[in-house]
């Protein structure tokens, strides 16, 4: 791609016929911003690696203490997939959608084939759903 990102993971529709969501990556974290099928171009979130699973809980303490624990959207929690990853989702003062998790794997093989996932195999939330407006709510863009 033009702006040096990298395709880490995707996810299909049950079927395996469409694409749900995909995962691109510059700096060989698992995923750096994430796009998913909506009526768009829309942007899912933008993803930050987070130093480890304590600063999940401590961000989701800040954001309560803060007076603004609506803000947190999601979390903390752990994927089953993709990736098994720890995760926190907030959103930002003008309600983009940010992911903080700690890194749990890189993918800087460049020969490396972006990890291919399908519903309903793809696990969101471990032992809780998210909330519907995570799958509905996107980033509109230009």
């Amino acid at each position: 791609m033009a702006m040096g990102f990298r395709l880490s993971e995707y996810v299909l529709h049950e079927g395996g016929e469409r694409l749900l969501m995909v995962f691109l990556q510059r700096k060989g974290n698992p995923h750096d911003i994430v796009f998913a099928d909506s009526p768009g171009p829309r942007i899912h979130h933008v993803a930050y690696t987070v130093p480890d699973t304590q600063t999940l809980l401590t961000t989701a303490d800040l954001f309560v203490r803060a007076g603004i624990a609506s803000q947190v959207e999601f979390g903390p929690a752990r994927h089953f997939s993709p990736g098994l990853a720890r995760f926190l989702y907030v959103r930002d003062p003008d309600g983009h959608r940010v992911e903080l998790f700690p890194s749990h794997y890189q993918t800087i093989d460049m020969e490396d084939e972006p990890m291919r996932w399908e519903v309903p195999h793809f696990q969101i939330g471990g032992w809780q759903e998210p909330p519907q407006r995570w799958f509905d709510e996107a980033t509109s863009f230009t």
